[in-house]
């Protein structure tokens, strides 16, 4: 089963999913200056449209206006036949729309018409009609049941998506929540009618709260919440979501600082590496470019006890159950290219496509396998909604080795903050002094505001200065010395 981490401290809430062997699987970073807008409701205005493009930019209020696509414009099948977008729209208009896609570099929000507000157990579809079911849940008996179930409460003005953690409920369940999302959507509506855009008008929950509503499901052993302030308010919202799972919520209190007792820092470190080794021995290359992100498949030191044919095919099987999880782990997306080691047998690569694609089934973000390319490669696509881990992690570098990146200001903060608060359980030191790489004092000459709350809440000091000898992320820590 899983156990899942909320660790909230000064600027940011950090999100760990393990395993039953308490490696990580997933893991989510938001920081309280600059959360997720990904599901928020705005009242946009239409500043631009693009007829060759098909598209309009909208004003939601943000730095950048957001695109809107004529596929996602159009919110009725009436709208559908032969619709263009400047048919459709015109420049100063008031619409409701729904961020379906973060901002991300220099490009603004991608947004649709086709708002969805999503609960626990389902997903509110009000320019839609008709029940969809999960693909998590296979079981067609399962399936017929809860679309039987659903479609009692469900009025025909409506549509909606039964989720995953919806498996095992029944009708009061879906009754209750299916009013409480029609209400929420006649909310959105009414203040929509009488506000200015841009506006906000329905905001997606935090990323502690998400995580709640999204993950904390049957397959969670323990869910562990170190600040108590955030402990007691996940405990008055599950109360609501799902009182039968308020046992397995914890209030870490141990002195060990929750992300070193359950080694996320140095797993963390480990997703900075481009190769992943296999327990048989071989290993797979994780190579990020502009256009697409490129894995491929080595032998390493696996030599297998099979035939060739035989040894090569059980390899590629071990290394599709861990791109798929590194997959998941590093939030890869966009457009991804698998190099696995050749075989001969067409058997083979049907069962390793048909497994990998079994493994894929568990992410709850949608990846499309899209077949095998002349070159023998494997080619699929991993929806981008966000910024990926990667940006969390590492940051632009014009001298290391070759990958043009290296650890982030962010990461390496969060190394620092969780060693000061191992040392502080242990000791009465109240100065702390730390050796770093040279670029890296450069960059904390003037102290990170994460460092200055550290400082003030715990009533330390906090030094830092160069030094060549350590690489660029690491550190040596002395106390009462600067």
């Amino acid at each position: 089963m899983e156990t899942i981490l909320v660790d909230v401290e000064f600027e940011e809430v950090r999100i760990a999913i393990l395993d039953e062997n308490q490696a990580l699987t997933q893991y989510y970073v938001e920081k309280k200056d600059s959360a997720r807008i990904l599901n928020n409701v705005y009242l946009g205005k239409v500043v631009d449209i693009l007829p060759g493009m098909q598209a309009a930019f909208v004003d939601i209020g943000r730095e950048k206006n957001a695109y809107l696509h004529i596929k996602d414009a159009l919110i009725s099948e009436e709208e559908n036949k032969g619709q263009t977008i400047e048919k459709l729209l015109n420049k100063g208009q008031g619409i409701i729309v729904q961020v379906i896609k973060e901002e991300i570099g220099d490009k603004g929000a991608k947004i649709t018409r086709k708002v969805g507000l999503p609960g626990r157990n389902i997903v509110l579809l009000p320019f839609e009609q008709g029940i969809g079911i999960s693909r998590s849940i296979r079981n067609q008996e399962i399936r017929k049941r809860l679309k039987s179930e659903v479609k009692k409460y469900l009025s025909e003005d409506y549509g909606l998506i039964v989720r995953t953690a919806a498996k095992d409920y029944s009708g009061k369940d879906f009754a209750e929540e299916i009013e409480y999302l029609i209400k929420m959507w006649e909310d959105v509506k009414r203040v929509g009618s009488y506000e200015y855009p841009p506006k906000l008008i329905f905001e997606e929950w935090g990323i502690a709260h998400k995580v709640l509503r999204d993950y904390f499901t049957d397959d969670v052993k323990t869910l562990y919440i170190n600040l108590k302030e955030e402990y007691d308010k996940s405990i008055s919202l599950m109360k609501k979501l799902n009182p039968d799972l308020l046992n397995r919520m914890k209030h870490y209190q141990d002195k060990v600082p929750m992300f070193l007792k359950f080694n996320i820092i140095s797993q963390l470190e480990q997703i900075y590496k481009p190769r992943v080794w296999l327990k048989s021995g071989g290993y797979i290359v994780i190579d990020h470019t502009e256009a697409l992100t490129a894995i491929d498949v080595n032998t390493g030191k696996y030599t297998g006890k099979r035939e060739f044919e035989e040894t090569i095919f059980q390899l590629n099987l071990e290394a599709s159950k861990e791109i798929a999880k590194q997959l998941k782990l590093r939030d890869i997306s966009g457009i991804i290219i698998i190099d696995f080691i050749d075989m001969k047998s067409g058997s083979h690569y049907k069962e390793l496509i048909d497994t990998f694609e079994k493994y894929l089934h568990h992410d709850k973000t949608k990846t499309k396998v899209l077949g095998v390319t002349n070159l023998g490669l494997l080619e699929l696509t991993r929806k981008r909604e966000s910024k990926t881990l990667e940006k969390y992690l590492y940051s632009g570098c014009d001298h290391c080795e070759g990958t043009g990146r290296r650890m982030s200001l962010d990461f390496f903060l969060l190394k620092v903050e969780k060693e000061v608060l191992r040392k502080i359980e242990h000791t009465s030191c109240k100065e702390f002094f730390f050796k770093v790489h040279p670029d890296l004092n450069k960059k904390l000459r003037r102290k990170p505001e994460r460092i200055k709350k550290m400082e003030a809440y715990y009533q330390i000091t906090i030094y830092f200065k160069g030094d060549e000898n350590l690489a660029f992320g690491d550190f040596e820590i002395h106390r009462n010395t600067h």
